[in-house]
């Protein structure tokens, strides 16, 4: 049997890097705070194409998706359910994410349909013309009245009108 013999420098090296390994698990492991998870990153708003999920906390019923499309220049534009529509939106204060967030009353052609889809279609744009803040963020957009939520959406594929801009979201 072969004996190993350290010197007094030698164990002495040893016993420090014990020390410094004991000393940098227990920082590592100590119940410090944790960092927050990443958060999803902000969505552009002008230039996207939105899907709506939720009417006042309710899904959509319509075997087409209601649609928004914020253009550039402040053009909105969409599918109600029954009847595309159109007009104006601004972005006062707004940031990349998140803002205040204002839309006039839109212009909408003139079909009828079924009596439960004009009625969600009267909602969603009486909702659309109350909203005042939004918060955009991993794809998805939430436009709030009065810090209220009352319409969610998913991102879809980015609006032509914003060239050279894409989306990993896919949708019609």
């Amino acid at each position: 049997m072969t004996r190993c013999s350290l010197g007094k420098r030698d164990r002495t090296s040893v016993g420090m890097a014990l020390l410094l390994g004991v000393c940098l698990t227990g920082c590592a492991s100590s119940g410090g705070p944790r960092p927050e998870p990443p958060k999803p990153p902000p969505v552009e708003l002008v230039g996207s194409r939105w899907a709506l999920v939720s009417l006042t906390g309710m899904p959509p019923r319509s075997d087409e998706p209601l649609l928004l499309e914020l253009q550039l220049e402040g053009q909105v534009s969409g599918f109600a359910g029954v009847n595309r529509f159109s007009g104006r939106y601004t972005l006062p204060g707004a940031t990349l994410g998140r803002g205040e967030i204002r839309f006039d009353q839109p212009a909408a052609t003139r079909m009828a349909g079924p009596e439960t889809l004009m009625d969600q279609e009267r909602r969603y744009l009486d909702a659309l013309v109350s909203v005042d803040a939004f918060i955009a963020e991993g794809g998805l957009l939430e436009l709030m009245s009065a810090g209220r939520p009352l319409l969610r959406f998913r991102q879809l594929a980015r609006s032509p009108s914003a060239p050279g801009v894409t989306s990993s979201a896919s949708g019609p």
